[in-house]
């Protein structure tokens, strides 16, 4: 009777717990027609010729076949690939992309994966889906404004690919007029030729570039003219001093001299050099110029990264403290140059000018002694003005805030950075290995261009110097501590 329930229970156990059953395929493994198109793409990738054909021309070939399609389906996982191609895409992903796309073109403004936003930039960088290069160039700085909105994630890259495109392709430099190099550019070639620059333009280029604010000094918001008048003949006179015993100009002692460097266009995107210039030449102005020879692309271009010269700035310093002194006009400040035929020089130019502009006056003027007493007055006056409570040269160059503006308290720029742009500025600080870049998939150069040019408006200079190697500008490690470490 025992035998006879064990073999009834153990018949139900098998029949009841254990069940024969097909095993149910993960959501992913299910089986999904594929287009017809994407299936003829993928056989660029698989066929015969795959093996010899690089990454970058066989996206170009599946780009091409694949310009004008469409797709309607719904693929809501993020999408993580560096330097994505449509390779590297699963079928389902790829799908997700045109669908992405697709609605894009229609003009649906939908944020996506960043490796969505970079494969798109890469279509347009090779032409895909243009007629030619104008209307390739008017997409991406479209797609530069109106994603960026959505997510600035791609801009940094971006701003210096579009830079490339309008080299390679050959465009209209005048495309390129609103970049902080050619602003910097066009200032320091009037520097580097003052015999031949209006002074007002020669006075502006120094405005520009000098790290010294002469046009916030006291002495230049009352006597402009003055001020403005020396400072030109200052810079021509050290100009032809150097030209005759330093055989250099003065403009090359402050930022350098041109240099011929290797370049590489549109570095970090997946793009085909199909022009395969041999020999090509494109001035983007007067100091860059790009040369194609076989293939290697080369760059001549000021030896200075666009901002401010210390050296420049310390010499304008000096012409606002000897001025100051030869004139009697306002509180003292201290030279920014000691050297002895600098400030010979300065005086110089000073007193032949006074004497130039007295000289004019007196030939021109009649005196009537009736208002002697009123121009003493006058001069009286004036003089008060340029008078200042024992400030310093550095109150000087930056002036105190009224009492009412005093609570006012300007949003930090260090607000305008992003986490990983902080991060480097942390670990240039600390001196610490910089290798957290590449190994994130960063662009050590964008990171830098992007924090010089989000912080040029606070210093009015760039903060990292990249030759070799990054490097701070010492002038403003402390200010850059307080602001990432705050």
């Amino acid at each position: 009777m025992d035998s006879n329930r064990k073999k009834r229970a153990s018949a139900w156990f098998y029949q009841t717990v254990y069940r024969d059953e097909a095993i149910q395929p993960r959501p992913e493994q299910r089986f999904e027609s594929v287009p017809e198109e994407i299936r003829a793409m993928r056989a660029l990738e698989n066929g015969p010729e795959a093996w010899r054909l690089s990454r970058e021309a066989i996206f170009i070939r599946q780009a091409q076949q694949m310009a004008s399609y469409e797709d309607a389906y719904v693929y809501e996982r993020d999408v993580v690939r560096y330097f994505p191609t449509y390779q590297s895409l699963t079928d389902r992903e790829l799908r997700g992309y045109f669908t992405w796309r697709t609605k894009w073109r229609r003009g649906e403004r939908q944020r996506t994966s960043l490796s969505y936003a970079f494969l798109y930039i890469y279509e347009l960088l090779n032409q895909i889906g243009v007629q030619d290069p104008v209307e390739g160039y008017e997409k991406l700085r479209a797609f530069e404004k109106e994603y960026a909105v959505l997510d600035d994630g791609v801009c940094g890259y971006l701003k210096r690919w579009l830079w490339d495109y309008v080299v390679y392709y050959r465009l209209d430099p005048v495309l390129l007029a609103d970049r902080p190099e050619l602003a910097f550019d066009r200032q320091l070639a009037v520097l580097r030729d003052p015999e031949q620059s209006s002074d007002a333009d020669l006075f502006q280029a120094a405005l520009a570039l000098s790290s010294y604010r002469l046009d916030r000094s006291k002495l230049y918001l009352l006597q402009p003219e003055l001020v403005e008048a020396v400072t030109v003949r200052v810079l021509r006179r050290m100009d032809a001093c150097y030209t005759e015993h330093r055989k250099q100009r003065f403009s090359e002692d402050c930022f350098g001299p041109q240099i011929l460097s290797t370049t590489e266009m549109f570095q970090g995107a997946v793009f085909y050099d199909r022009l395969r210039r041999e020999s090509f030449d494109y001035a983007v102005d007067a100091l860059r110029t790009y040369q194609c020879r076989e293939g290697i692309w080369t760059l001549w271009q000021p030896d200075a990264a666009p901002g401010r010269s210390k050296k420049l700035g310390d010499l304008i310093r000096t012409v606002d403290a000897v001025l100051r002194e030869e004139t009697g006009s306002g509180n003292a400040i201290q030279p920014g140059l000691s050297t002895k035929w600098i400030v010979k020089l300065i005086a110089g130019e000073i007193r032949d000018y006074l004497q130039e502009r007295e000289e004019a006056e007196a030939r021109r003027i009649s005196f009537d002694f009736s208002k002697l007493s009123g121009i003493r007055f006058d001069a009286s006056v004036t003089r008060e003005k340029l008078i200042v409570d024992e400030e310093t040269a550095e109150q000087e160059a930056c002036p105190m805030p009224d009492e009412e503006e005093a609570s006012y308290v300007p949003e930090r720029p260090d607000c305008l950075l992003s986490d990983p742009e902080k991060r480097l500025l942390r670990s240039l600080l600390a001196g610490e290995d910089l290798s957290w870049v590449r190994a994130e998939g960063l662009l050590l150069s964008v990171l830098i261009d992007g924090i010089n040019e989000k912080l040029f408006d606070s210093f009015d200079d760039t903060v990292i110097r990249f030759d070799a190697e990054p490097e701070l500008i010492e002038d403003y490690v402390e200010e850059l501590k307080e602001m990432v470490y705050a």
